[in-house]
């Protein structure tokens, strides 16, 4: 439950139960409440975002509660900032390369699973959709991109069930050109030839 107050001192939480009913508020003021939903449209994912855009409001409404809720209707409508694409591609390209070289199918169990995450947040944030738009990725995939959600599923399933990786991989590496490529990608390996000099010592201090 979302308390929207004309000013607080800083937005907070309370989770307490009264006559047998659980309550979970989120306090806030109109300023901060449009920081978290631009916090939760940059860097996800978006319960209160969710929440503003498309809840229904009890008790007296006035013209703050319309800016706010036409407000998170529109960052809603104009889907995620863009990420830094150099970090998702950098978890990718080291996901991908751990599993690639991982002997022990328990580890490898579990570079899958943080894989499939990566994956589908990847996939979605490249098509402008939020990776968490329907509650969790698993679910958002499916209702977004079912077919991709599908294909991406039975690869993990052959990992697990049939300690295969390579369908994984493959979805992973793809998913990865798309983005930009491997983390080195597009990068120069030819530095300057200050970069390599040694570095210049420190002047040394005067005596006092």
């Amino acid at each position: 439950m979302l308390v929207v107050e004309r000013q607080v001192f800083s937005a907070r939480r309370m989770v307490f139960q009264q006559e047998g009913y659980l309550f979970d508020l989120h306090i806030h003021d109109p300023e901060t409440l449009t920081f978290t939903l631009a916090g939760e449209r940059r860097a996800g994912p978006i319960p209160t975002l969710h929440m503003v855009a498309h809840g229904k409001p009890f008790g007296p409404a006035d013209a703050i509660y319309e800016d706010i809720h036409a407000g998170a209707r529109a960052m809603l409508a104009a889907g995620p900032t863009d990420p830094n694409w150099i970090l998702v591609r950098h978890q990718l390209t080291e996901l991908l390369s751990d599993l690639a070289a991982c002997e022990s199918q328990e580890v490898c169990r579990w570079l899958a699973m943080s894989l499939y995450r990566e994956i589908i947040n990847a996939y979605l944030l490249h098509r402008g959709r939020f990776p968490c738009e329907f509650g969790n990725i698993a679910r958002s995939v499916q209702k977004l991109a079912p077919a991709f959600g599908s294909l991406l599923t039975g690869a993990c399933d052959r990992l697990f069930i049939g300690q295969d990786a390579a369908d994984l991989l493959t979805i992973g590496y793809q998913v990865l050109q798309e983005i930009g490529g491997p983390l080195t990608a597009g990068f120069s390996f030819q530095f300057p030839a200050h970069f390599r000099a040694p570095a210049a010592t420190s002047p040394a201090r005067p005596a006092a």
